[in-house]
């Protein structure tokens, strides 16, 4: 499918919705200052010009801090945005509303001066009323301070990324009639579509609608909701007529069966529906929504994995951060597409969103790609025993899930990532409140965390749970998770297990003979080990398929402050592709030989141009079942083994310049890959080979 059908959710919205809506992203004057209100701004310095998403971490939160354990020097503190607004007098008649797309962690808005709304937490979106602040025919100053300070009581305490301050995602102001679809549900678009039920032959769905009224006076509406194919056929169509009672936000639910529903279903096929919703008074359309609708059914068993629309159908993906070089969290929407792009390259079905919300863009395109995702909440490493904290991580809970409700592609909600890494508090109490009002506000989705310590109480309190197992990188060998696993589902037959995070670091241009493990807080992190390690845990994965779900952590390399290791400080590297997207390492090319059908062949160790190492072996990858190598125009035997890896026998290399060369064949066509390797013996060189 292509991007322009998989997620026409977003060009409908803007064809049908009666709100106006104004993007305000570009020139806002921002500082960091530790001031309090607006009215002592003046006293502030260093005021720049920005535009949003904006990050005030983009590089300092990259550039390492004080070691693992140390604490990063990046700035924790508080900045400012201020900017001016006109609003028309004819807008008078206008409900307001002013939407943010996140903003971390802890912010406060101010307009004209005035204290106009709260919000604590980062990531989710919300949205304010001002309509009662604005002063109508003239400019309006709007203020937003936001603060990352380290000692607030919001999730994430502490966590192995870099906490990126600022607003880094968008802004839009709504002028929306009195009578409205409510945006201010926890930032959501004031609709929910249940999947009550769903099966080959039949699906049943509930949409409501949650109607805002403003206006000072009772009123009869109309709500319809249509329910299109992808070809914009009526499939289903419904009006009802309801009373809306002045200042009152009402729910309006309708019903409807779908005979013979084209199912979701995933990678292979993700059909998706158009859900059209329209509030109206007589004639008049006063506002209306597009959402997606995909219809799928599903289940997790403990011993035989995850079942899509009635089939067995294992997860096997990635987990991922939102942050890229120099940017931070302050994505555009064409990169969050081409990251993702990247995931559909490598032949993943799944994600785990990691560990907070995205932007909203990822979830829609993860709707039209078929890949399904995890998302989860950021409560990280250790909690807070307050009713504040606790409040706070109901606010985020409900954010993620009334913003995220109606994605085919969100499957699970997850509670918590490594909650018992550092003493602290009993988080179990947390849990089951969390755990229960997940349930509560979606009763047809898992609930699930992810655990560093494999089988703590808390582990079996959601529907399903994974481990972050690192074996072979922090400790053990890469080949005890077979047995580790067998172990603790035999120990827990009934609990469903996956694996959340499994992965090692790796520099791109670290290149050595052999498998040597190095200390992993040091700066040699070989990328031959990391590609070993993904070669033994892909081969014990395929081997248990009531493993959930796994996921590679990660993607991509992503910033995390706290870390001096692996030459590049500041950065965790256990990505398949570069922090800067730049490369993909030979783990990439080891899934997407696996994942991916599309005929390739990659051969490893391309970065280790310069050898000092006579005898070598060269090992490729590739989905082909002929595969033919040659190493200075002469053919070297190949032997196939496991899981699109082919070895050849010991070659010896010539003094300075070798041709590598592979060519593989399939339905007639060749697929090439080449490289130069130099053999430089000890105290030599060779001009121009570094």
């Amino acid at each position: 499918m292509n991007l322009r059908n998989g997620i026409y959710a977003l060009t409908f919205c803007a064809s049908l919705a009666q709100a106006q809506t104004q993007v305000i992203n570009e020139d806002w004057r921002f500082c960091k200052s530790e001031q309090t209100s607006p009215s002592s701004l003046s006293s502030a310095t260093g005021w720049t010009t920005v535009n949003l998403p904006h990050t005030w971490n983009a590089e300092d939160g990259q550039d390492g801090g004080l070691g693992y354990h140390g604490g990063g020097v990046y700035y924790r503190g508080t900045g400012w945005y201020t900017k001016e607004i006109r609003f028309n007098r004819k807008d008078s008649d206008k409900q307001i509303i002013l939407r943010f797309g996140a903003a971390n962690y802890d912010m406060e808005l101010f307009v004209n001066g005035q204290p106009a709304g709260t919000h604590k937490g980062g990531y989710t979106a919300f949205a304010f009323d001002i309509t009662p602040f604005i002063r109508f025919g003239e400019n309006n100053g709007i203020a937003v301070r936001v603060s990352n300070a380290a000692n607030l009581p919001i999730p994430p305490l502490h966590a192995d990324f870099t906490f990126y301050g600022g607003l880094p995602r968008g802004m839009e102001i709504l002028r929306e009639n009195k009578i409205h679809i409510t945006n201010e549900d926890f930032g959501s678009h004031g609709v929910y579509i249940k999947q009550e039920s769903v099966s080959d032959t039949e699906a049943s769905v509930a949409v409501t609608t949650k109607v805002c009224n403003r206006s000072r006076k009772d009123s009869r509406i109309s709500v319809s909701v249509t329910i299109k194919d992808r070809n914009g056929n009526i499939v289903k169509e419904d009006i009802r007529q309801v009373k809306i009672n002045a200042g009152e936000i009402t729910p309006v639910t309708q019903r409807f069966t779908i005979a013979n529903p084209h199912l979701w279903n995933g990678t292979e096929d993700p059909y998706l529906y158009r859900t059209e919703i329209k509030v109206s008074a007589g004639k008049k359309v006063l506002d209306s929504e597009v959402q997606p609708l995909g219809l799928r059914y599903y289940r997790i068993d403990p011993d035989k994995g995850f079942f899509l629309n009635g089939h067995a159908y294992p997860l096997r993906g990635v987990a991922m951060h939102e942050g890229r070089m120099d940017k931070g969290n302050a994505l555009t929407d064409n990169e969050r597409k081409a990251d993702l792009d990247m995931v559909k390259e490598i032949g993943a079905n799944y994600v785990r969103i990691s560990h907070y919300q995205h932007g909203d863009f990822t979830y829609n395109y993860l709707d039209s790609l078929g890949i399904m995702c995890w998302t989860e909440i950021p409560l990280i490493d250790y909690i807070i025993d307050s009713e504040e904290f606790t409040a706070n991580c109901e606010t985020v809970l409900k954010s993620l899930i009334r913003q995220l409700y109606n994605h085919p592609s969100v499957i699970v909600w997850g509670l918590s990532n490594e909650i018992t890494f550092y003493k602290g508090p009993d988080p179990l109490p947390l849990t089951k409140r969390l755990n229960d009002l997940a349930h509560s506000e979606d009763p047809t989705r898992p609930t699930v965390l992810a655990a560093m310590h494999h089988e703590k109480d808390v582990n079996f309190i959601p529907d399903a749970y994974s481990i972050n197992p690192y074996y072979g990188w922090y400790y053990g060998k890469a080949e005890d998770i077979g047995p580790v696993l067998d172990r603790l589902h035999q120990k827990h037959p009934k609990a469903c297990i996956g694996i959340s995070e499994y992965g090692a670091g790796a520099h791109p241009f670290h290149q050595q003979e052999g498998l040597y493990v190095p200390a992993t807080t040091g700066h040699w992190h070989p990328e031959n080990v990391q590609a070993h390690f993904h070669e033994v845990h892909w081969e014990a994965i395929k081997q248990r398929p009531y493993l959930w779900s796994t996921s590679i952590w990660a993607m991509f390399d992503f910033a995390s402050d706290n870390r001096h290791e692996g030459n590049q400080p500041g950065i965790n590297d256990k990505g398949l592709v570069t922090f800067d997207r730049k490369i993909k390492k030979d783990a990439f090319y080891f899934y997407k030989a696996n994942w991916n059908p599309s005929p390739m062949v990659h051969i490893c160790g391309k970065r280790f141009t310069k050898r000092d190492t006579e005898c070598t072996a060269v090992k490729i990858y590739s989905n082909c079942d002929n595969v033919k190598l040659t190493v200075n125009g002469k053919e070297v035997p190949l032997q196939k083994g496991k899981n699109a890896v082919y070895l050849s026998e010991t070659i010896t290399l010539s003094k300075g310049e070798n041709k590598i060369s592979t060519v593989a064949y399939k339905d007639g066509k060749e697929y090439k890959d080449n490289t130069v390797w130099y053999y430089v013996p000890l105290k030599q060189t060779i001009p121009g080979a570094e």
